[in-house]
């Protein structure tokens, strides 16, 4: 399964896209 890798990626790189944007 990649969702709960996705997931987890998206938890990990999710704040920092944010503050890129």
């Amino acid at each position: 399964m990649i969702a709960p890798t996705f997931f987890f990626w998206i938890l990990l790189m999710g704040p920092q896209l944010m503050c890129y944007t």
